[in-house]
């Protein structure tokens, strides 16, 4: 398949067959109509050829056109022999083609799948579990007021107790709320936080 096409560059490009025994020169009729009678030379007129055959019409040739041969005529197409090589060769190529790129196409296929499986794989986080996890933690209410009591305790090995103590305002309290915190001596007391204190603020508390 390889020489198909040198075969048809060798037709297309080949000089034009001659067959012996035309007349007259430059009939067509005598050449089957696929050439032209020429002399042995291949001139038209014997004038302008000087050759030693040229003057004898015995000599005369019909020069074939391309893709036409034969004997005396030019009856034969060989382009009709080597059309079904050329179209073999043209649908082999053809085939090739496309197995190669279906070959190509079934490795793209097996990435894709291989990429559906993995992704199939990893676990699904829906919307309420994204929110869920990425919602704040919020501390509770008694966790916060512990907090606050044990801030305020009084450290061991620290200065004696007096009956005055610093008070921090807990989160979400303001002036005139009553709040319940622990003494420098350990005893439970119940505050009023003073008006225009907000949540942070410290206010000294005086024990009775």
């Amino acid at each position: 398949m390889a020489s198909t096409p040198a075969l048809i560059l060798i037709i297309l490009c080949r000089p034009p067959a001659a067959s012996a025994n035309c007349a007259p020169l430059g009939s067509r009729s005598t050449c089957q109509s696929h050439g032209t009678c020429k002399t042995s030379s291949g001139c038209l007129s014997r004038s302008d050829c000087q050759g030693s055959f040229d003057s004898d019409p015995f000599f005369d040739t019909c020069y074939c056109d391309t893709c036409w041969t034969g004997a005396g005529d030019c009856n034969t197409n060989i382009c009709l022999f080597f059309l079904p090589v050329v179209a073999i060769g043209c649908l082999g190529f053809c085939l090739a083609c496309l197995h190669r790129a279906g070959g190509v196409a079934a490795v793209l296929g097996l990435g894709l799948a291989l990429q559906r499986r993995q992704e199939a794989r990893q676990p699904q986080v829906g919307p309420r579990q994204w929110e869920r996890q990425q919602a704040p933690l919020v501390q509770p209410a008694s966790m916060a007021h512990q907090a606050f009591q044990s801030a305020s305790a009084p450290q061991p090995g620290g200065p004696p107790s007096s009956e005055a103590f610093n008070v921090q305002v807990p989160p979400g309290c303001t002036g005139g709320d009553q709040i319940q915190t622990t003494a420098p001596n350990g005893q439970l007391v119940t505050v009023t936080v003073p008006r225009g204190c907000a949540t942070g603020d410290i206010f000294q508390v005086r024990l009775s």
